[in-house]
Formats: C-alpha cells, structure tokens, sequence
C-alpha cells in the first residue's frame, strides 16, 4: 500500500482501519503505536484536527495535515431550539450541503441526516429529511 504521507492527495482519516493506518505511517518511517495514538486522540478525546494531537511532534502534525482529512464537511450554520434541538447545515468539499439535526428524547438523542445531498427547500434551513425535495 502507498504511504498517504507521500500521496499529495489527502486520504480521508475515517475511511482507514488502525491496520491501514498503521501501515500508511510506517512505511514512512513511523513508529506502529502512533496509529493508536491518533485514533485515541479522534476516538477517545474527539479531536477535529492534528493539531490538538500534542503528544505527537510537530512535524508529524504538520505532515499528517497535509496529508490526511480527519473531517471533511464543516458547519455552515447551527440552530437551536429551547427544547435540546440542534439543526445543522454541513457543507462538503465539493460545495454540496447536507443537513442534520439531533432531537432529545426520553434521556437520548435521535438524529435525522439528510440522504439528499445539496436538497433545496422553499422554507429555508430546513432539513431536508423533513422538507423532502419539493419545499415546505
């Protein structure tokens, strides 16, 4: 397998088992257990990027950047309500939005995701699981 450290194109954090990780990093010369450090760091602690992973070095951190994407949407925008409700709108690379949203219930939480990927609704930021295709 190509090391992702000498790949320009970043690979996607997620996608990888600790075994592909672990492969990737020591073919560029790495130590195996950093692979399990990182996953700690993503999985354990809920780190969003590599540079919160200060028991790495710096280089290392700055190689895995440029490197790896550990998320690949961010958050256009964020509502919520009195009740516990959280609406996000998450925006992907290629400029496609999805949407989402948490709901308290009975002591846990529900989440509805989007399977319609850049689904435009008449009402607004709405999701679209809710909204369906053909607007509100």
């Amino acid at each position: 397998m190509a090391s992702p450290l000498n790949n320009p194109a970043p690979a996607h954090l997620l996608s990888m088992t600790l075994d592909e990780l672990t492969d990737s990093l020591t073919a560029d010369g790495e130590k195996p257990f950093r692979a399990r450090q990182i996953v700690q760091w993503v999985f354990g602690k809920g780190a969003t990027c590599f540079a919160e992973m200060t028991d790495l070095s710096q280089p290392l951190r700055d190689r895995l950047a440029r490197r790896f994407d550990i998320y690949t949407s961010t958050i256009v925008r964020r509502a919520a309500s009195r009740d516990g409700t959280v609406k996000l709108l998450l925006q992907w690379p290629d400029g496609a939005t999805s949407e989402c949203v948490t709901i308290p219930t009975d002591g846990r939480f529900t989440a509805c995701v989007s399977s319609q990927v850049g689904c435009r609704s008449a009402a607004g930021f709405v999701p679209a699981a809710w909204a369906g295709c053909s607007g509100i």
